[in-house]
């Protein structure tokens, strides 16, 4: 991360936000590529984009810690009148980068768990975690517009945003990716009778829990949302 001695602590933190959210980003963007190499065969590539998605959820731990401390040490020399929401909303806005931390972590579970278990490939099953993947690279974009929204609102209170659109996006890849899951652990229980079913069903419920970590940063938003802080969101069907 670049030095920023002389940035003041808004510019400080949308750079540090902004970064963070790239690594995540890249690391989910992998997801499909590790199913794909896997399913391949070539062990030398699936291997090297394992160890990549290794390294950006190191990168990303490194700058979550960055950015939460940011947060957490931020005094009134720092934020001045007009950011005092960042101040009064620290501790909600420290839990929303925990969570986003969470996506990472479920991202390199997956990942080190393919590697580790080396399940034969099994081409509908293999098609559905890559479809998965696919869908937790679709919810990103609209978790991150979420992140990016509140995180507008907390640095200028009076400009309201709505996030409807954004956590209904990511709810929608919730669902598609749990019918993925579902659909494959059937699969693989219908048509095998050795172990490998039940490593097959772990690994599909570690590659949902990706787009699970990324509806949690998107309900914590919602949760933290209201009076003081100007996000407009529609409540989920049946009162999540």
């Amino acid at each position: 991360m670049p030095d920023q001695t002389d940035a003041t602590f808004e510019e400080r933190l949308v750079s540090a936000t902004d970064a963070y959210l790239d690594q995540l980003e890249n690391c989910v963007r992998l997801l499909p590529r590790v199913v794909a190499a896997y399913a391949a065969g070539d062990d030398e590539a699936f291997e090297a984009v394992v160890e990549r998605v290794r390294r950006l959820e190191s990168d990303c731990d490194e700058s979550v810690r960055a950015v939460t401390a940011l947060v957490a040490n931020a005094d009134v020399r720092d934020l001045g009148i007009q950011l005092t929401h960042v101040h009064l909303h620290a501790g909600q806005t420290i839990e929303l980068y925990q969570s986003l931390d969470e996506v990472a972590n479920a991202a390199e579970r997956f990942a080190e768990d393919l590697a580790a278990t080396a399940p034969p490939r099994i081409p509908v099953l293999l098609d559905a975690f890559e479809a998965m993947g696919e869908r937790a690279c679709e919810a990103f974009a609209a978790m991150r517009a979420v992140v990016t929204s509140y995180l507008g609102v907390i640095r200028s209170p009076d400009a309201g945003v709505d996030i409807t659109d954004a956590v209904e996006r990511v709810r929608a890849a919730e669902s598609d990716c749990d019918r993925h899951r579902n659909e494959a652990v059937s699969a693989a229980f219908s048509d095998h009778e050795d172990a490998y079913p039940v490593v097959y069903r772990e690994q599909a419920w570690l590659l949902d829990g990706v787009v699970d970590a990324m509806e949690d940063v998107t309900d914590c938003v919602v949760r933290v949302s209201g009076s003081e802080v100007g996000i407009e969101v529609a409540p989920a069907a049946g009162g999540r």
